[in-house]
C-alpha cells in the first residue's frame, strides 16, 4: 500500500491485521483455556505432567495474545522498512528482560517456580516486545512512509538500479497470469 502511494489503505491494512491477530489470539487462547485439563492426555498418561500442563496453559494463552501482536506488528514494521525497531524490541523484550526473569523464576533458590516460572518470564518478555512494536506501529506517520518509499525509489532510478521504459516491462497481469485485470502497466523494471 505504501508503494502504491496509498497511506490511508496502508493504515487500514495495518489496523485490520492487528484486529484479526487479536481475534485469532483470543480464539486460540480460549480453546487452550477450555481444553487445559485435557490437552495433556494427548501427549502422556502421567498425571503429574497433565496437572503441570493444566497449570502452564493459562500462561500460554496469554502468550498467544502477545505473540499475535508482536508478529503482525513486526510485519508492519518490515513493510515500512523499520526492521531495526523489531530487532531492538526483541533484544529488549527477550534478552534483556524476558530470559533473565524466566531463568530467575525457574531456577532461583528463593523462587523455584520451575517450568511455570520459565514460561512466565518468556511471556513477560513477549508482552514487552509486543508493547514496543505496537507503540511504534500506532505512531506511524503513513504519509511520511509514502514519502520515504518515493525517495528510495527515486534514489534507485538515479543509481541506475531501475530502467525506465525498458523492453522487459512487466504488468501485474503478466506476473499473475491474467488472473486479475489491470489497465495500468508498470513503467519500469529491474535490471
Amino acid at each position: 500500500m505504501i508503494g502504491a502511494q496509498s497511506p490511508k489503505s496502508a493504515k487500514i491494512a495495518a489496523t485490520t491485521s492487528l484486529g484479526l491477530a487479536t481475534a485469532f489470539a483470543v480464539l486460540n487462547s480460549s480453546i487452550l483455556l477450555i481444553l487445559r485439563n485435557h490437552l495433556g492426555n494427548i501427549f502422556t498418561h502421567d498425571a503429574r505432567v497433565i496437572k503441570l500442563m493444566a497449570r502452564v496453559i493459562p500462561i500460554l494463552a496469554l502468550f498467544q495474545i502477545a505473540d499475535g501482536y508482536a508478529a503482525i506488528g513486526a510485519g508492519v514494521l518490515r513493510g515500512c522498512g523499520k526492521q531495526r525497531i523489531g530487532a531492538y524490541a526483541n533484544l529488549v523484550g527477550y534478552y534483556i528482560v524476558g530470559i533473565p526473569i524466566a531463568l530467575a523464576l525457574c531456577f532461583a533458590p528463593s523462587v523455584q517456580m520451575g517450568v511455570i516460572g520459565l514460561w512466565t518470564g518468556l511471556c513477560i518478555g513477549l508482552f514487552i516486545c509486543a508493547g514496543i512494536i505496537i507503540t511504534f506501529v500506532s505512531r506511524t506517520d503513513w504519509q511520511e512512509q509514502v514519502r520515504i518509499a518515493e525517495a528510495g525509489f527515486d534514489a534507485e532510478i538515479k543509481a541506475g538500479d531501475i530502467e525506465l521504459g525498458s523492453s522487459n516491462t512487466t504488468t501485474p497481469t503478466s506476473i499473475i497470469e491474467n488472473e486479475i485485470e489491470c489497465d495500468t502497466p508498470i513503467l519500469f523494471s529491474r535490471k
